[in-house]
């Protein structure tokens, strides 16, 4: 998988990205939140204003409707006494109103009734019969009509219309007419109310004259609910967990009829009235989802291209740490990032100098201290060569002569070799990790420590695993992790007043990793310096002995190879170095 296509799993785990990518979602969310809230919550306050506007009107017009109606029952009751004063009255003449054609009576009934003589008053009245008094009785001596209300147990009022059969002579009696309610209310009947709205007709006195609802409870709810002293109004109720919007109007009968006035009640649910925004709300929701969902891949793409620069340079970083130096990133973005990548790259490559310039002066470092053994090593051949030379100019016979020559030659071919040996440790690393084995680099390495061995009277053990473990790494680098090592030994050995001096060499291959062992029983480190030995230019030894970069250089080559190095010493007992490669196969698996 290449670094330009980082996977979803992986980008949302830097905390840069998560950072991005749940403020990009708050700032697109919470604006689109907050207008649909504001949204819902206004264009439901006009709607709930516009229904109350509705009911309003519609009740209005409804008590308009009733009034209009009730002046021709009126005109239809004042014809029937007409009649019965010409004797014409033919009370089965009452044809029932049909709603289909709107033709027939406005009456279910009509009857004369006679009254007292004196006093004018109805000899008899239907029962419950409200609000028949003197007042009454003088406004139909004036000409005028009565409306009365006759309720029974049941709750059904009678809406009944009363007026003298001859106003100029009252003796001649009352006459009675009970209002058709399907012609009065026209409740049922199409177009009669609006969808999901109900009507409630009350007197000031609150009997209940006419009501669409099916609940008689909810009804009285409603009246104890309505407003007291306002003309007319709006007002809210809530019954069974539902609210309702309501609107009422009054329809006066009094200067008229001389009877109670009539309250007019609209009732509409608010749910019915909100139910475009509750469908509306549904379809927000899905819209909201789908937006979401947009919005979240849109900041994964665009986040995801703007973080790969920065795992790049993450990833590059981690190679530095871990003495990769001189590692280079390839980033193409036209932006900032690519001017950080082009400055990083150039750290890098000073980076890169410095640690080949630190691995040299290492060597040289490590050269310096195996002077006196290189010196001695040369100088054993140069001597024999200056000595046969000599002999040579005094004149011997060819016999000698040539004797003397192959002696030189071979001198001559030590002294190469010699040099060869020295000569490949300073050559510079080839940084090419290749198949190597770590016997043969140990026992190059110790070769060129020889005469120090044998100096400081050091014996040196091998022991490696069988067959002799390979790992990837560079030849020229681990010799000089080796002889460093292997040199700090020497110096510990030196410090310590013992007659028996060894250093033990182990190589041992495990299920994960090779260790390597050098082990001396020299001076031991304290653990109070154990802490630092590995960082750069801290060290113990005199200066002509040591830079203190020895095992810094060692830490930065053993990172390349990804290898780790452990420390374990006792004071007067000695020093353990662990240095643990990673299999062959892992590191080609890690490839």
């Amino acid at each position: 998988m290449t670094e330009d296509r980082i996977p979803y799993s992986r980008f949302l785990k830097t905390r840069v990205a998560r950072r991005f990518f749940y403020l990009f979602v708050l700032c697109a969310l919470v604006p689109l939140l907050a207008i649909a809230g504001i949204s819902y919550v206004y264009v439901g306050g006009q709607l709930k204003d516009q229904a109350f506007k509705r009911l309003h009107q519609q009740v209005k017009s409804k008590g308009l409707e009733v009034y209009d109606r009730l002046l021709f029952v009126e005109t239809e009751l004042e014809a029937a006494a007409r009649k019965i004063r010409q004797d014409r009255w033919d009370e089965t003449a009452l044809i029932p109103f049909q709603t289909l054609r709107h033709e027939g009576s406005r009456f279910r009934d009509i009857e004369t009734i006679p009254v007292d003589q004196e006093t004018l008053f109805p000899v008899r009245l239907p029962d419950m019969l409200t609000h028949f008094s003197k007042e009454t009785l003088n406004h139909l001596q004036n000409g005028g009509s009565f409306i009365g209300i006759a309720t029974d147990l049941d709750h059904v009022s009678k809406v009944l219309m009363i007026r003298f059969v001859e106003p100029s002579d009252p003796a001649q009696g009352i006459i009675i007419g009970e209002v058709d309610p399907l012609y009065l209310w026209r409740i049922g009947m199409e177009g009669a109310l609006l969808p999901e709205v109900e009507l409630a007709v009350f007197t000031l006195e609150k009997h209940l004259l006419i009501s669409s609802f099916q609940s008689f409870q909810f009804i009285r709810t409603i009246a104890e609910k309505k407003p007291h002293g306002s003309f007319s109004g709006d007002f809210e109720t809530t019954y069974e967990g539902k609210i309702y919007l309501n609107s009422y109007w009054p329809l006066f009968l009094r200067h008229h009829f001389a009877s109670s006035d009539w309250i007019f009640i609209f009732s509409q649910s608010r749910a019915s009235v909100l139910e475009p925004v509750f469908k509306f709300s549904r379809f927000f929701g899905l819209l909201l989802l789908l937006t979401l969902w947009i919005i979240i891949l849109i900041t994964l793409v665009t986040l995801r291209k703007r973080m790969v620069p920065v795992e790049k340079l993450k990833a590059a970083t981690m190679k530095i740490a871990q003495g990769d130096f001189g590692y280079q990133v390839d980033i193409k973005s036209g932006d900032e990032f690519e001017l950080l990548a082009e400055t990083f790259n150039e750290m890098s490559l000073k980076l890169k100098q410095g640690q080949d310039m630190l691995v040299q002066a290492a060597k040289v470092s490590a050269f310096g201290q195996m002077a006196a053994g290189i010196v001695h090593e040369v100088g054993q051949p140069l001597t024999a060569i200056n000595g046969y030379t000599e002999l040579l100019r005094l004149g011997v016979s060819p016999d000698k002569e040539k004797r003397y020559l192959e002696i030189i030659s071979s001198e001559g071919s030590r002294l190469s070799q010699i040099v060869s040996k020295f000569r490949s440790f300073l050559r510079s690393s080839k940084e090419e990790l290749a198949p190597i084995s770590l016997k043969e680099v140990l026992i190059q390495t110790t070769s060129l420590l020889e005469h120090q061995l044998k100096r400081g009277n050091i014996d040196l053990k091998m022991e490696t695993a069988e067959p002799p473990p390979v790992i990837y790494g560079d030849k020229n680098e681990l010799k000089q992790v080796f002889l460093n090592l292997l040199i700090n030994a020497i110096d510990a050995l030196e410090k310590q007043q013992t007659e028996e001096r060894h250093i033990h060499v182990k190589i041992n291959g495990g299920p994960d990793s090779i260790q390597v062992y050098i082990e001396d029983n020299g001076c031991g480190i304290p653990p109070e310096i154990q802490l630092r030995i590995f960082d750069p230019f801290f060290t113990t030894k005199e200066e002509e002995k040591g830079t203190g970069l020895g095992l810094a250089i060692i830490n930065s080559i053993l990172h390349k190879h990804r290898a780790r190095i452990e420390c374990r010493s006792e004071v007067n007992r000695g020093t353990r170095f662990t240095i643990l490669f990673p299999r062959p196969e892992s590191k080609t698996h890690e490839g």
